[in-house]
């Protein structure tokens, strides 16, 4: 709830959007909209029974309308249904050539999709979904609403993550100053701000709204009372006045251990 509070009042710094109706199609078939890093097709590219996609997703949820889950950064296993191989492996070689562009494409069918899901732990193994190959691949270009933008304006975490900063075994009297870095959004614009929300040791407090750095990363600075070990959650939130939901990306890290002082 704390979490909550905090970002609930920072977004409330700005007003919100009326939802383009104009522009909101009774359905949207697409059953995926996604942002690529990486495409790797399975077991090898000449023939491929399966594919694996590195990025940010949304994915549909319902057989109708235009609804789709929160965007996340992950991995996706993707098989092909019977009948439909050779379409789909059109379709994963034209992923290939987007990925790493920043390019959102839309792909496989709400209707027909089974068992899709994104894997956000690096150390698991990603369940294999079916898509469906009857709506191809899409270029989305200059989506304002829905997934399309929602994955437009997501942040992505750069660290800490995994192994964090080392701590001492006994939290430090001033703290520990710990730096928060993310991947700008590629759709932000002046209005854009982020909100960096940090949750260990049952407590939970959230950054000022952060205009974007130079560049493409933004960067926050905050001392933590950590000790070695110690776990902490942390997210990006994108805040923008034109934004029907707030794009949240999450990771995590744990403190590693510092070194004992020589006497």
């Amino acid at each position: 709830m704390k979490t909550i509070a905090l970002v609930t009042i920072a977004l409330g710094l700005f007003t919100s959007p009326e939802r383009p109706d104009s522009k909101n199609p009774a359905s949207d078939p697409s059953g995926i909209y996604a942002r690529l890093d990486r495409v790797v097709l399975l077991p090898d590219d000449q023939k491929p029974e399966r594919v694996e996609l590195h990025g940010a997703f949304a994915i549909a949820d319902g057989g109708s309308g235009d609804y789709y889950r929160a965007p996340r950064w992950g991995r996706m296993v993707l098989g092909a249904p019977d009948g439909s191989r050779d379409e789909c492996i059109t379709i994963w070689r034209d992923l290939v050539t987007v990925a790493g562009t920043g390019q959102i494409v839309a792909f496989s069918s709400r209707y027909e999709q089974r068992d899709v899901s994104v894997c956000c732990d690096a150390a698991a193994e990603p369940k294999l979904g079916v898509m469906a190959a009857g709506w191809e691949l899409r270029k989305v270009q200059g989506a304002n609403w829905g997934a399309a933008q929602s994955l437009r304006m997501l942040a992505r975490p750069l660290g800490p993550l995994g192994q964090g900063p080392a701590a001492p075994e006994r939290a430090p009297r001033n703290g520990l100053p710990v730096e928060f870095a993310f991947g700008n959004a590629p759709g932000q614009d002046a209005e854009t701000r982020y909100v960096v929300v940090v949750e260990y040791d049952g407590e939970s407090f959230a950054s000022p709204l952060l205009a974007p750095g130079d560049g493409e990363t933004t960067k926050w600075t905050v001392s933590l009372a950590l000790t070695a070990g110690q776990s902490v959650r942390w997210s990006v939130h994108t805040v923008h006045p034109k934004l029907e939901r707030t794009p949240i990306a999450s990771a995590s890290f744990v403190a590693g251990k510092a070194a004992q002082k020589q006497r």
